[in-house]
């Protein structure tokens, strides 16, 4: 596990609704930083091949207190590929389930004697993909993703001025791919 101290840190302080619309930041001193990464890859059997991984960071500032709470603490990733046997090889089916910790934003709304205290929060959530690949020549394969599986609604992205972006619904992509 790695540990970093760290000092003036940005942390956000707040959004300013004075003109123009900004966000205020603080220098954070003694923030302590810790985590690691890991990461595992290979195939099962013959055909079957299997990804995973795992992400862990948590920063604080010298009282204790969490800094950077718009990033997940925890981030899980897993994925399967199956080339089907016999009659079938032309054909991969797969799927992948990706989960993240909860991430809040706190801020300032309004100015001066108008001002209030939010709080915006993303609960820890689980997305699903399915895919499927044809080989249709040694040449050409298609592809067909199907992203977000459960229709799961939720924040990609919070805190940049105050704001909070939604993730992609659920949706299908399909490609071509040709190598020379």
């Amino acid at each position: 596990m790695l540990l970093d101290l760290q000092d003036n840190v940005a942390e956000a302080d707040g959004l300013r609704l004075d003109v123009p619309i900004s966000t205020a930041y603080r220098a954070a001193s003694g923030v302590s930083s810790r985590g690691f990464e890991m990461e595992v890859s290979g195939e099962l059997m013959p055909d079957w091949n299997v990804q995973g991984g795992f992400t862990y960071h948590h920063s604080e500032d010298k009282d204790g207190a969490k800094v950077s709470t718009t990033q997940p603490e925890q981030i899980l990733r897993q994925a399967t590929t199956y080339r089907l046997p016999g009659a079938l090889n032309r054909m991969t089916v797969g799927g992948n389930v990706s989960w993240q910790s909860k991430i809040h934003y706190d801020t300032t709304l309004g100015f001066g004697s108008n001002a209030i205290d939010a709080h915006f929060e993303q609960k820890a959530y689980t997305l699903v993909g399915l895919m499927t690949a044809y080989d249709f020549s040694r040449n050409l394969r298609g592809n067909l993703n199907l992203n977000n599986l459960t229709d799961r609604k939720y924040f990609s992205g919070m805190g940049s001025y105050g704001s909070a972006f939604y993730g992609e619904p659920r949706n299908i992509m399909a490609s071509l791919k040709y190598d020379f």
